[in-house]
Protein backbone atom coordinates (compact mmCIF):
# COMPACT_ATOMS: atom_id res chain seq x y z
CA UNK A 1 0.00 0.00 0.00
CA UNK A 2 3.07 2.53 0.25
CA UNK A 3 3.86 1.64 -2.95
CA UNK A 4 4.59 5.42 -5.02
CA UNK A 5 4.53 5.94 -8.49
CA UNK A 6 7.13 8.63 -10.15
CA UNK A 7 4.53 10.22 -12.63
CA UNK A 8 5.68 12.02 -15.91
CA UNK A 9 4.55 15.84 -17.45
CA UNK A 10 2.22 13.47 -19.65
CA UNK A 11 0.68 11.61 -16.81
CA UNK A 12 2.34 8.66 -17.00
CA UNK A 13 4.46 5.87 -14.69
CA UNK A 14 7.80 6.28 -15.24
CA UNK A 15 8.98 4.07 -12.13
CA UNK A 16 7.66 2.50 -9.00
CA UNK A 17 9.32 2.26 -5.55
CA UNK A 18 8.24 1.83 -2.02
CA UNK A 19 9.69 4.85 0.09
CA UNK A 20 12.21 4.79 2.33
CA UNK A 21 13.06 7.53 5.01
CA UNK A 22 12.19 11.13 3.95
CA UNK A 23 16.63 11.70 4.68
CA UNK A 24 17.73 9.14 2.27
CA UNK A 25 15.04 9.59 -0.32
CA UNK A 26 15.85 13.87 -0.12
CA UNK A 27 19.80 12.82 -0.91
CA UNK A 28 19.26 10.84 -3.79
CA UNK A 29 18.55 12.64 -7.11
CA UNK A 30 15.59 10.33 -8.37
CA UNK A 31 14.00 9.68 -5.08
CA UNK A 32 14.03 13.90 -4.36
CA UNK A 33 12.24 14.21 -7.02
CA UNK A 34 9.13 11.58 -6.31
CA UNK A 35 9.42 12.90 -2.53
CA UNK A 36 9.06 16.26 -3.93
CA UNK A 37 6.09 15.20 -6.33
CA UNK A 38 4.37 13.23 -3.19
CA UNK A 39 4.25 16.11 -0.82
CA UNK A 40 3.57 18.59 -3.66
CA UNK A 41 0.58 16.17 -3.88
CA UNK A 42 -0.37 15.31 -0.37
CA UNK A 43 -0.34 19.43 -0.15
CA UNK A 44 -2.44 20.11 -2.47
CA UNK A 45 -4.76 17.79 -1.20
CA UNK A 46 -5.38 19.01 1.90
CA UNK A 47 -5.22 22.30 0.74
CA UNK A 48 -8.35 21.27 -0.79
CA UNK A 49 -9.93 19.57 1.85
CA UNK A 50 -9.05 23.17 3.59
CA UNK A 51 -10.99 25.02 1.21
CA UNK A 52 -14.26 22.53 1.56
CA UNK A 53 -14.06 23.00 5.08
CA UNK A 54 -14.44 26.54 4.81
CA UNK A 55 -16.67 26.90 2.16
CA UNK A 56 -20.05 24.58 3.84
CA UNK A 57 -20.47 26.71 6.82
CA UNK A 58 -23.39 28.88 6.23
CA UNK A 59 -23.80 31.26 9.31
CA UNK A 60 -20.71 31.35 11.15
CA UNK A 61 -16.93 29.43 10.69
CA UNK A 62 -14.64 28.93 13.93
CA UNK A 63 -11.54 27.20 13.47
CA UNK A 64 -9.60 26.39 16.70
CA UNK A 65 -5.78 24.34 16.99
CA UNK A 66 -2.72 24.08 18.78
CA UNK A 67 0.10 25.38 16.97
CA UNK A 68 2.45 23.13 19.03
CA UNK A 69 0.82 19.81 18.33
CA UNK A 70 0.99 19.57 14.33
CA UNK A 71 3.43 19.05 11.96
CA UNK A 72 5.18 22.40 10.45
CA UNK A 73 3.33 21.11 6.95
CA UNK A 74 -0.11 21.23 8.53
CA UNK A 75 -2.77 23.52 6.97
CA UNK A 76 -2.98 25.27 10.22
CA UNK A 77 0.75 27.40 9.64
CA UNK A 78 -0.41 28.18 5.81
CA UNK A 79 -3.75 30.00 7.06
CA UNK A 80 -1.43 31.17 9.75
CA UNK A 81 0.83 32.73 7.52
CA UNK A 82 -1.37 34.43 5.28
CA UNK A 83 -4.04 35.69 7.78
CA UNK A 84 -0.94 36.69 10.14
CA UNK A 85 0.59 35.34 13.11
CA UNK A 86 -0.21 37.71 16.61
CA UNK A 87 -2.67 36.68 18.50
CA UNK A 88 -4.69 39.03 20.65
CA UNK A 89 -5.18 38.92 24.34
CA UNK A 90 -8.33 36.31 23.84
CA UNK A 91 -6.12 33.82 21.75
CA UNK A 92 -8.19 35.44 18.28
CA UNK A 93 -5.42 35.15 15.11
CA UNK A 94 -7.83 36.19 12.87
CA UNK A 95 -11.50 37.33 12.73
CA UNK A 96 -14.01 38.97 10.53
CA UNK A 97 -17.77 40.02 10.62
CA UNK A 98 -20.16 40.51 13.04
CA UNK A 99 -19.72 38.32 16.44
CA UNK A 100 -23.15 38.20 17.49
CA UNK A 101 -23.97 37.12 14.59
CA UNK A 102 -26.69 34.15 15.67
CA UNK A 103 -28.50 36.97 17.65
CA UNK A 104 -29.83 37.88 14.27
CA UNK A 105 -32.15 34.94 14.24
CA UNK A 106 -34.31 36.06 17.48
CA UNK A 107 -37.41 36.95 16.31
CA UNK A 108 -38.75 38.89 19.24
CA UNK A 109 -36.71 39.63 22.64
CA UNK A 110 -38.58 39.08 25.87
CA UNK A 111 -36.56 39.64 28.81
CA UNK A 112 -33.10 38.78 27.31
CA UNK A 113 -34.56 35.73 25.80
CA UNK A 114 -35.91 34.78 22.43
CA UNK A 115 -39.27 33.71 21.75
CA UNK A 116 -39.62 29.93 20.60
CA UNK A 117 -39.94 30.24 16.41
CA UNK A 118 -43.23 30.46 15.57
CA UNK A 119 -43.33 26.81 12.90
CA UNK A 120 -45.18 27.44 9.57
CA UNK A 121 -47.43 24.44 8.65
CA UNK A 122 -48.05 23.07 5.13
CA UNK A 123 -51.81 23.67 4.03
CA UNK A 124 -50.92 20.76 1.72
CA UNK A 125 -52.05 17.05 2.53
CA UNK A 126 -49.67 14.30 2.66
CA UNK A 127 -50.18 12.64 -1.08
CA UNK A 128 -49.23 8.93 0.71
CA UNK A 129 -47.93 7.75 3.81
CA UNK A 130 -44.36 6.67 4.34
CA UNK A 131 -43.93 3.51 2.93
CA UNK A 132 -41.73 0.76 5.07
CA UNK A 133 -38.88 -0.96 3.20
CA UNK A 134 -39.36 -4.55 3.97
CA UNK A 135 -36.81 -7.12 2.27
CA UNK A 136 -37.79 -10.48 3.64
CA UNK A 137 -34.56 -12.38 2.30
CA UNK A 138 -32.16 -9.45 3.17
CA UNK A 139 -31.54 -11.84 6.59
CA UNK A 140 -30.13 -14.98 4.31
CA UNK A 141 -27.69 -12.42 2.73
CA UNK A 142 -25.83 -11.18 5.88
CA UNK A 143 -25.53 -13.87 8.08
CA UNK A 144 -22.36 -16.20 7.82
CA UNK A 145 -21.53 -18.95 9.83
CA UNK A 146 -18.40 -18.02 11.70
CA UNK A 147 -17.22 -21.21 10.79
CA UNK A 148 -16.44 -20.70 7.58
CA UNK A 149 -13.86 -17.85 8.32
CA UNK A 150 -11.18 -20.68 8.77
CA UNK A 151 -12.05 -22.05 5.35
CA UNK A 152 -9.00 -21.04 3.19
CA UNK A 153 -10.44 -22.63 -0.03
CA UNK A 154 -13.62 -20.91 -0.61
CA UNK A 155 -15.59 -17.77 0.56
CA UNK A 156 -19.04 -18.78 2.32
CA UNK A 157 -21.16 -16.34 0.56
CA UNK A 158 -19.34 -16.94 -2.89
CA UNK A 159 -20.16 -20.43 -2.37
CA UNK A 160 -23.90 -19.80 -1.72
CA UNK A 161 -23.77 -17.38 -5.11
CA UNK A 162 -22.48 -19.41 -6.86
CA UNK A 163 -24.92 -22.51 -5.84
CA UNK A 164 -27.98 -20.43 -6.09
CA UNK A 165 -26.61 -19.46 -9.74
CA UNK A 166 -26.26 -23.13 -10.87
CA UNK A 167 -29.69 -23.88 -9.40
CA UNK A 168 -31.11 -20.66 -11.39
CA UNK A 169 -29.69 -22.45 -15.06
CA UNK A 170 -31.65 -25.99 -14.62
CA UNK A 171 -35.21 -25.09 -15.71
CA UNK A 172 -36.69 -28.91 -15.63
CA UNK A 173 -34.75 -32.05 -14.54
CA UNK A 174 -33.42 -33.94 -17.52
CA UNK A 175 -30.12 -36.29 -18.10
CA UNK A 176 -28.41 -33.70 -19.53
CA UNK A 177 -29.30 -31.63 -16.03
CA UNK A 178 -25.49 -32.18 -15.07
CA UNK A 179 -23.60 -33.38 -18.04
CA UNK A 180 -24.35 -29.26 -18.76
CA UNK A 181 -23.43 -28.41 -15.43
CA UNK A 182 -20.02 -30.15 -15.52
CA UNK A 183 -19.25 -28.53 -19.13
CA UNK A 184 -19.58 -25.16 -17.50
CA UNK A 185 -17.07 -23.28 -15.77
CA UNK A 186 -17.85 -24.36 -11.78
CA UNK A 187 -16.18 -25.43 -9.16
CA UNK A 188 -15.91 -29.03 -7.80
CA UNK A 189 -17.58 -28.05 -4.58
CA UNK A 190 -20.94 -26.56 -6.91
CA UNK A 191 -20.67 -29.74 -9.04
CA UNK A 192 -20.95 -32.00 -5.88
CA UNK A 193 -23.63 -30.64 -4.61
CA UNK A 194 -25.47 -30.70 -7.53
CA UNK A 195 -24.67 -33.59 -8.02
CA UNK A 196 -25.93 -35.05 -4.30
CA UNK A 197 -29.38 -33.03 -4.50
CA UNK A 198 -30.04 -34.38 -8.06
CA UNK A 199 -29.80 -37.78 -6.26
CA UNK A 200 -32.14 -37.44 -4.28
CA UNK A 201 -35.44 -38.62 -5.57
CA UNK A 202 -37.70 -36.30 -3.72
CA UNK A 203 -35.81 -33.13 -5.30
CA UNK A 204 -35.52 -34.58 -8.69
CA UNK A 205 -39.63 -35.20 -9.05
CA UNK A 206 -39.81 -31.24 -7.79
CA UNK A 207 -37.74 -30.28 -10.36
CA UNK A 208 -39.41 -32.30 -13.47
CA UNK A 209 -41.83 -30.98 -15.96
CA UNK A 210 -45.31 -32.64 -15.16
CA UNK A 211 -48.11 -32.74 -17.59
CA UNK A 212 -50.21 -29.16 -16.13
CA UNK A 213 -49.25 -26.39 -18.21
CA UNK A 214 -47.19 -24.37 -15.85
CA UNK A 215 -44.78 -20.80 -16.00
CA UNK A 216 -41.77 -21.36 -14.57
CA UNK A 217 -39.42 -18.12 -12.59
CA UNK A 218 -36.42 -18.28 -12.03
CA UNK A 219 -34.41 -15.53 -9.76
CA UNK A 220 -37.13 -13.13 -10.10
CA UNK A 221 -37.29 -9.89 -8.73
CA UNK A 222 -40.36 -8.26 -7.24
CA UNK A 223 -41.52 -5.33 -5.40
CA UNK A 224 -45.25 -4.25 -3.98
CA UNK A 225 -46.83 -2.17 -1.95
CA UNK A 226 -48.99 -4.18 0.73
CA UNK A 227 -50.43 -2.86 4.35
CA UNK A 228 -48.21 0.36 3.76
CA UNK A 229 -44.91 -1.58 3.33
CA UNK A 230 -42.82 -1.43 0.16
CA UNK A 231 -41.53 -5.26 -0.09
CA UNK A 232 -38.93 -6.17 -1.60
CA UNK A 233 -37.64 -9.70 -2.53
CA UNK A 234 -36.24 -12.14 -5.06
CA UNK A 235 -37.61 -15.40 -5.81
CA UNK A 236 -34.68 -18.55 -6.32
CA UNK A 237 -37.64 -21.04 -8.07
CA UNK A 238 -41.93 -20.43 -9.01
CA UNK A 239 -43.78 -23.18 -10.38
CA UNK A 240 -46.65 -21.15 -11.16
CA UNK A 241 -49.65 -23.79 -12.63
CA UNK A 242 -52.61 -22.51 -14.73
CA UNK A 243 -56.43 -24.37 -15.06
CA UNK A 244 -58.03 -24.42 -17.97
CA UNK A 245 -59.21 -21.32 -18.50
CA UNK A 246 -55.64 -20.30 -18.41
CA UNK A 247 -55.76 -18.26 -14.77
CA UNK A 248 -53.39 -19.01 -11.91
CA UNK A 249 -54.67 -21.68 -9.67
CA UNK A 250 -51.88 -23.10 -7.82
CA UNK A 251 -48.03 -22.30 -7.11
CA UNK A 252 -44.77 -23.96 -5.24
CA UNK A 253 -42.74 -21.30 -4.40
CA UNK A 254 -38.97 -23.42 -3.96
CA UNK A 255 -35.88 -21.40 -2.03
CA UNK A 256 -32.44 -22.79 -2.01
CA UNK A 257 -30.57 -22.24 1.42
CA UNK A 258 -26.45 -23.38 1.77
CA UNK A 259 -26.87 -23.66 5.65
CA UNK A 260 -24.67 -25.26 7.26
CA UNK A 261 -26.51 -28.24 9.18
CA UNK A 262 -25.11 -28.97 13.09
CA UNK A 263 -25.80 -29.84 16.50
CA UNK A 264 -26.06 -26.12 17.25
CA UNK A 265 -28.37 -25.63 13.89
CA UNK A 266 -30.51 -28.25 13.42
CA UNK A 267 -32.65 -28.55 10.17
CA UNK A 268 -35.73 -28.16 12.65
CA UNK A 269 -34.01 -24.89 14.20
CA UNK A 270 -33.13 -23.81 10.32
CA UNK A 271 -36.54 -24.39 8.63
CA UNK A 272 -37.75 -22.19 11.54
CA UNK A 273 -35.63 -19.39 11.25
CA UNK A 274 -36.31 -19.04 7.43
CA UNK A 275 -40.13 -19.52 8.20
CA UNK A 276 -40.91 -15.63 8.40
CA UNK A 277 -39.01 -15.15 5.03
CA UNK A 278 -41.00 -17.90 3.16
CA UNK A 279 -44.50 -17.09 4.42
CA UNK A 280 -43.42 -12.91 3.31
CA UNK A 281 -43.02 -14.57 -0.16
CA UNK A 282 -46.15 -16.88 -0.12
CA UNK A 283 -47.96 -13.53 0.71
CA UNK A 284 -46.59 -11.47 -2.16
CA UNK A 285 -47.08 -14.34 -4.39
CA UNK A 286 -50.63 -14.32 -3.75
CA UNK A 287 -51.07 -10.78 -4.30
CA UNK A 288 -48.72 -10.87 -7.77
CA UNK A 289 -50.79 -13.31 -9.03
CA UNK A 290 -54.25 -13.54 -7.05
CA UNK A 291 -53.47 -17.34 -6.08
CA UNK A 292 -55.22 -17.65 -2.52
CA UNK A 293 -52.61 -18.52 -0.22
CA UNK A 294 -53.62 -21.79 0.60
CA UNK A 295 -53.12 -22.96 -3.32
CA UNK A 296 -49.23 -21.76 -3.01
CA UNK A 297 -46.74 -24.68 -1.18
CA UNK A 298 -43.25 -23.75 0.42
CA UNK A 299 -40.37 -25.96 -0.28
CA UNK A 300 -36.96 -25.24 0.88
CA UNK A 301 -34.56 -27.37 -0.21
CA UNK A 302 -30.93 -27.61 2.34
CA UNK A 303 -28.21 -27.83 -0.19
CA UNK A 304 -25.52 -28.87 2.33
CA UNK A 305 -27.83 -31.93 3.03
CA UNK A 306 -30.20 -32.49 -0.34
CA UNK A 307 -33.33 -32.50 2.19
CA UNK A 308 -36.48 -30.72 0.92
CA UNK A 309 -38.63 -29.85 3.45
CA UNK A 310 -42.15 -28.07 3.20
CA UNK A 311 -43.46 -25.63 5.89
Amino acid sequence: RRISPKINNDGKIEWLVEPIKKELMQADPQLSKLYKQNKSQNDFGNLCALYVGMTRAKRGLYMLSDFDRVSAGSTVHYLRDRLGSNANEEGVLWQTGDPDWAQSFCTKKISESCEEPVIQKSSFEIAHPRLELVRPSFDKLARVSASTFFDLNESASEYGSAVHNAFEKVEWWGETTLKSLKSSNRSDSVIQCMNTCFSDPVIRELFTRTDKETVLWREKSFSLVQDEKLINGVFDRVHLHKSESGSYEQAIIIDFKTDRIHKYNTITQAAQKHRPQMLAYRSALSALTGIETSSIELHIIFTSIATRIIL
